[in-house]
């Protein structure tokens, strides 16, 4: 298959990497992506990502919170106001058919 498919505007590893959550949510292995909480209440979540986000996704993230270093484990990871977990949370699953696991180990 050759990307971009419909869009010649749009980067084909875009189209790649979303195709590529789709065929794996079809599997029933979607791709994931671990949220962690601090120790304490007040502190802002992490989302830690082990593959790569389309650009739009990834844009998304990068507007809601702030880019961290290098993670143990990830790809890449974002810190984020609480309240705006839900709502990247709710995007990430609905446009890419992720599934988050939860680690509240803290930091």
């Amino acid at each position: 298959m050759e990307f971009p498919v419909a869009d010649p505007v749009v980067p084909g590893r875009d189209e790649a990497w979303r195709y590529q959550a789709a065929v794996d949510a079809l599997r029933g292995t979607a791709q994931q992506f671990r949220i962690r909480r601090g120790n304490q209440p007040s502190d802002d979540p992490t989302l830690d990502f082990f593959s790569p986000l389309p650009g739009f996704a990834e844009r998304y993230v990068q507007f809601t919170g702030l880019a961290l270093g290098k993670t143990p484990g990830a790809l890449f990871s974002f810190r984020l106001p609480a309240a705006a977990l839900a709502d990247t949370t709710n995007f990430l699953t609905d446009m890419l058919w992720m599934t988050d696991q939860e680690d509240s180990s803290g930091d």
